[in-house]
């Protein structure tokens, strides 16, 4: 998987399809988004609203740590054998990436 993308969707489109708000500040197409850039995202705790957020996992226990990079991405055929997705493949859950249920 590619650590790239281009989002120069029609913010009314993203509104439309996602039945959420999108704030015109925020709503600036990027043609070649990288991962340390904070992209549009609709958060489980706010479903109305479209903002920018970090993209990529970093797991509770190396929150704060300048050694610990964020993932962005993970093969399906390794992923159970990550000692940093082990805690949350068993919750179902991985914040900051698409939810995968194994």
């Amino acid at each position: 998987m590619c650590g790239r993308f281009t989002m120069a969707t029609n913010p009314d489109a993203l509104e439309e399809r996602f039945h959420a708000h999108l704030s015109t500040d925020v709503a600036v197409p990027t043609y070649n988004a990288a991962p340390s850039q904070a992209q549009l995202t609709i958060l489980n705790d706010h479903p109305q609203a479209i903002v920018r957020a970090a993209w990529g996992f970093v797991p509770e226990w190396a929150d704060g740590r300048p050694d610990v990079k964020p993932l962005i991405n993970a093969r399906a055929e390794t992923v159970g054998d990550q000692a940093l997705l082990s805690g949350c493949l068993q919750a179902q859950t991985l914040p900051g990436l698409s939810r995968w249920v194994l």
